[in-house]
């Protein structure tokens, strides 16, 4: 009875193997019966700016986030950041500033900050901008998916420029463009449905038709065109429809006039 208890109990250890068993694993281990959290992946997220390190800023994935999977990619990105590499050429735009891959315990991941040392005789290296929103993004290659994240703050407010942040949660949303843009309502190109703000937001002045940031008589001129001859746009209205009633008239371009009066 012993003998048969022995087998039965080495069979079962025997069963009990280590190892990543995901089929769509690089590591994938087909012996494997217990996940150890170990998969990893084709690399998602080959963009960064890492050899350009200036300084930098900690952001913490704690252990107790429920929402990742073994071998999910996290990367941190600044919708807008400094993208000039070596030069003074003020280029800014999306740029993945930190990644590394989840395996089931705290990820500390460092977050590049830009440099910008022009004004002194110096050049622009790539990086997050501070005072801009975190940017969080994982994909997932069990499912080939990406998604964007909402985080949980631990600590810090979510903005790059903290020495460290700390996130204790990620919602996982499935990757979608549409939730990039313009947060700010009061914007020409405010988009209702983004939830990451890429600061494209553009508040053309008001009257200012000819867009060149001052009000003066052309746009008095260009204004008379719109209200008599021209089918004002989406754009003509945003910047003449001073009443806010919907249309361009007279009033509006007595509005105008006393603007322009007024200095």
């Amino acid at each position: 009875m012993i003998i048969i208890i022995l087998i039965l109990l080495s069979t079962s250890f025997a069963q009990d193997i280590e190892g990543c068993i995901e089929p769509g694993a690089n590591n994938f281990d087909p012996e494997a019966t217990i996940e150890d959290c170990s998969c990893e992946y084709q690399p998602f997220y080959t963009n960064s700016v890492f050899d350009c390190r200036g300084p930098i800023s900690l952001i913490v994935f704690t252990e107790a986030i429920t929402t990742l999977q073994s071998g999910d990619q996290v990367a941190v990105f600044d919708l807008n950041g400094l993208t000039s590499l070596g030069d003074c050429s003020d280029q800014y735009g999306e740029i993945m500033v930190g990644f590394d891959d989840w395996h089931c315990g705290e990820l500390p991941i460092i977050a590049d900050e830009s440099v910008d040392n022009c004004t002194f005789g110096g050049v622009q290296l790539p990086g997050s901008i501070d005072g801009h929103q975190i940017h969080i993004r994982v994909y997932r290659g069990s499912e080939q998916q990406e998604y964007y994240a909402i985080p949980v703050y631990q600590i810090g407010f979510g903005y790059f420029g903290a020495v460290i942040t700390v996130i204790s949660e990620l919602q996982l949303i499935p990757a979608d463009e549409s939730l990039i843009g313009c947060t700010e309502p009061e914007a020409y190109n405010f988009s209702p449905e983004a939830l990451f703000e890429n600061y494209s937001c553009w508040l053309p002045m008001a009257g200012d038709f000819d867009l060149n940031d001052t009000v003066n008589v052309i746009d008095i001129v260009l204004m008379v065109d719109f209200i008599l001859f021209t089918e004002p746009g989406d754009l003509e209205f945003y910047v003449g429809d001073l009443d806010n009633d919907g249309e361009l008239t007279v009033a509006d371009l007595v509005s105008l006039v006393e603007m322009i009066l007024e200095g």
